[in-house]
């Protein structure tokens, strides 16, 4: 008897498991020992469970970290936050806006928005059982030219 996709092993060898790395782990263990295990499993019994457990197993499983900022970070706005709260009435060396006085650019630099929209249909198969692979290039020097062969002629 083999496995299928979306069986849920409930024990290994008469032992629960009830993580992935316990039951690799006994999985591995009793092959080592024995050379064979026991397994407990539970299957979807019908198509419509099938599928549900087929859409868990194809669910997106990753745990969101929110990992600490680097030490250093942390010293260095520690650093910051002190000399700010030294100084409340802190003025910028200069101002990060651009002056009025520079030079302006000229039009043709600038981002031009066109007055026109325009639809342009892309061709597309909506049915993926109907798409077909494309055949790969045939290899160059098997194929010669009709005007050569009336050529020779």
């Amino acid at each position: 008897m083999s496995l299928s996709v979306g069986d849920a092993i409930l024990d290994v060898d008469s032992v629960p498991v009830t993580t992935v790395v316990d039951t690799s782990n006994a999985i591995c263990a009793g092959l080592r020992k024995n050379g064979y295990v026991t397994l407990v499993i539970e299957q979807p019994n019908d198509p419509l469970a099938a599928v549900q457990v087929r859409q868990a197993l194809m669910a997106e499983k990753s745990i969101e970290m929110d990992l600490p900022l680097a030490p250093d970070v942390i010293d260095i706005c520690k650093q910051e936050c002190k000399r700010m709260k030294r100084n409340p009435d802190l003025k910028p060396k200069e101002s990060i806006l651009k002056c009025h006085s520079n030079k302006s650019r000229a039009v043709s630099s600038r981002i031009q928005v066109s007055e026109e929209t325009e639809d342009i249909p892309i061709a597309c198969e909506d049915n993926p059982a109907l798409l077909m692979k494309v055949p790969s290039k045939p290899p160059t020097g098997q194929y010669f030219s009709i005007a050569e062969t009336q050529k020779q002629s």
